[in-house]
């Protein structure tokens, strides 16, 4: 085999290796169904990217162009781009550009994202490539599955609050390793395609076309038990419009249509009606309550929006008191729609979409043959299950496969990307060319991927401190140790632990001495590390913290100079987020002991205005008014 073949096929390997990312389940780190999968995906591509550049300067070859300038693969572009950019004029360019350990996404994933797309679209040619691919991606999602069947029978044998044995699960429905009911059906959507396509198309042996018959049954199944709506919905509805269409081009009459139209409403409302004991609407509510949010921060920012990552700062800013009681801190929209709008205002929305423009355009240019449903019917559940979601990385890396699939699949895969005979010489000069590419390659890996994942370990191995000597030394060395992202959330991982600590000592009702050494080196790190983060913080929620944090200190110990920086942190973020109940009764509970009558009274009026009911329910009904 020649170089240019083994470069070449090592970069496609790399991408083989970044389809496996979705069923990574890493129980040492941080977030065990995330932060895993990100490191794999990103030094996959990173490595793909390196090894494919190598190949076209051995080859003295350029990308095939006409490929590239495919509407769909322009799209991208221009969405990768819009993101970027709306992701620096943002209100916090670092967090957007970053992200964090919980989310793992932000403009530097989805560059990943956007390569990983070219990659597989200039790598992956003919018929037999892309069938090799996608059986590879079929078998991936089978395994995710498969976690998802252990997920579903542990689900049905084990007794009411009993913790999970074999499987690791995040809530009472399958979830497979994705940690999510609803993130696994958006990625399984995309598999559906993959598999009827290689049933139909893709010229495999019989035997193996009765397996994925099978496959596609089996992981059906596995979405379903999923129990999401959104995505039920979505796929239902898109099959039903392929039945209307089929009518109205068989029997070309207006009837076939308003039957069609008869069924969609008769078979969704039995959908509808059959997840009603689930109660709907209460499960809605918070959605609804975070939209409303979502759409008053969008009216003030509407063309470049806030910036990736940036929702808690509207979401706090226009908060819905209705939360409190529930889930109450959001950093996602919950829809696609509205995440795109506040993330980069109505350009970003616009960029996305015209994705799906240019390839339901491509698609109606097709000959319809029995395959052209199946393309029909995905990208449009995919949309209406984004009604009530937002993209990660499954969804997203079955999503860029299938967009670079249908590309090729489009064309009759009739973009030959073979070696030629000239191709076969070794290039030496390929060499010193390569090296400021191996080097921004290399200096990716360490500063984007070792970096992230070292103070992952290391605040993942603080959590685990068993005294608090040891959680106060193993903080240190987390604060201390540099990545472009993690700090934040050590300060809140830590901070939250540091707090339940201090109420520990409230409860026994002793005090700390305020010259207490361990309890200086916690106060300590308070003031310094949320120094740091401050200036990039986005929304309240580590504000917040640092006030209860100075506010569990003072009455740990009775130094009163804790109450007046908790006071005034409470004060400043009422004038940041005035209909968050959190700090209001926080601030509440300081007037309250300061017996500062005017403040209550303030406060309690303040209440009565947004949660009437609240004051009842909180036991603050017999305060004097």
């Amino acid at each position: 085999m020649n170089i240019s073949s083994i470069l070449r096929n090592v970069a496609k390997f790399f991408i083989y290796l970044a389809v496996v990312s979705p069923l990574v389940l890493a129980s040492s780190l941080f977030f065990p169904f995330i932060n895993g999968k990100v490191l794999l995906f990103r030094i996959s591509v990173e490595l793909a990217f390196l090894f494919y550049i190598l190949y076209l300067l051995q080859t003295k070859k350029l990308p095939n162009f006409k490929l590239l300038k495919n509407p769909i693969a322009i799209a991208v572009a221009v969405f990768c781009l819009v993101f970027l950019i709306t992701s620096l004029t943002g209100i916090s360019p670092h967090s957007s550009f970053w992200s964090n350990f919980e989310r793992g996404e932000g403009a530097f994933q989805l560059l990943h994202y956007v390569f990983f797309f070219f990659l597989a679209l200039s790598l992956f040619n003919t018929k037999v490539e892309w069938r090799r691919l996608l059986i590879f991606a079929v078998f991936i999602s089978f395994l995710v599955s498969m976690y998802g069947l252990g997920q579903w029978i542990e689900l049905q044998i084990r007794q009411p609050g009993e913790t999970f044995k074999y499987v690791i699960n995040t809530g009472g429905r399958t979830s497979g390793t994705l940690g999510n009911p609803s993130y696994l059906t958006g990625y399984l959507l995309f598999h559906f395609v993959f598999i009827v396509w290689l049933i139909f198309a893709a010229g495999v042996r019989k035997y193996f076309k009765w397996f994925l018959g099978f496959l596609l049954i089996f992981e059906l199944g596995i979405f379903l038990t999923a129990k999401t709506l959104a995505a039920i919905l979505g796929l239902t509805t898109g099959v039903l419009i392929i039945i209307s269409l089929y009518a109205l081009k068989i029997y070309k009459t207006s009837r076939a249509a308003y039957l069609g139209s008869f069924l969609i409403v008769i078979i969704l409302g039995s959908l509808i009606y059959s997840f009603s004991q689930i109660d709907l609407y209460k499960r809605l509510q918070p959605r609804l309550w975070t939209w409303g949010s979502a759409v008053t921060g969008i009216v003030e920012n509407p063309i470049l929006g806030w910036g990736a990552e940036s929702f808690p700062q509207p979401f706090d800013q226009y908060h819905n008191p209705n939360h409190y009681g529930g889930e109450t801190w959001f950093d996602r929209t919950h829809n696609i729609f509205l995440e795109y709008l506040i993330s980069g205002g109505i350009i970003l929305l616009l960029a996305f979409l015209a994705i799906f423009f240019f390839y339901y355009k491509g698609l109606f240019q097709m000959e319809r043959g029995w395959l052209w449903p199946a393309f029909l019917v995905v990208p449009l559940a995919y949309l209406i299950q984004g009604l009530t979601l937002f993209d990660v990385l499954p969804i997203y890396v079955a999503l860029f496969l299938f967009l670079a699939f249908f590309i090729h699949y489009s064309e009759s895969f009739s973009f030959d990307n073979q070696l030629k005979e000239n191709d076969y010489d070794f290039n030496w000069s390929f060499i010193y060319y390569s090296m400021p590419f191996a080097a921004f390659v290399l200096f990716l890996l360490y500063f984007g991927n070792y970096l992230p994942l070292r103070k992952n370990q290391l605040l993942a191995n603080a959590l685990r401190a068993k005294n608090i000597s040891e959680a106060i030394d193993r903080s240190k060395t987390v604060f201390a140790f540099y990545s472009p992202i993690g700090q934040q959330e050590a300060y809140e991982s830590m901070g939250r632990n540091f707090v339940i600590f201090l109420e520990g000592v409230i409860r026994e009702k002793t005090k700390i001495d305020p010259k207490n050494t361990a309890f200086l080196e916690i106060m300590k790190l308070n003031d310094t590390i949320y120094e740091e983060i401050k200036p990039g913080l986005v929304g309240v929620k580590d504000s917040y913290l640092n006030a209860l944090w100075n506010w569990a200190a003072f009455r740990a110990s009775g130094d009163p100079s804790y109450l007046n920086k908790s006071k005034t942190a409470l004060d400043e973020l009422l004038q940041i987020a005035p209909r968050r109940m959190e700090i209001i009764l926080a601030r509440f509970d300081i007037a309250q002991m300061e017996n500062d009558n005017a403040k209550k009274e303030e406060l309690l009026n303040l209440i009565d205005k947004i949660r009437p009911d609240a004051l009842e329910k909180l036991g603050y009904q017999k305060i004097s008014r």
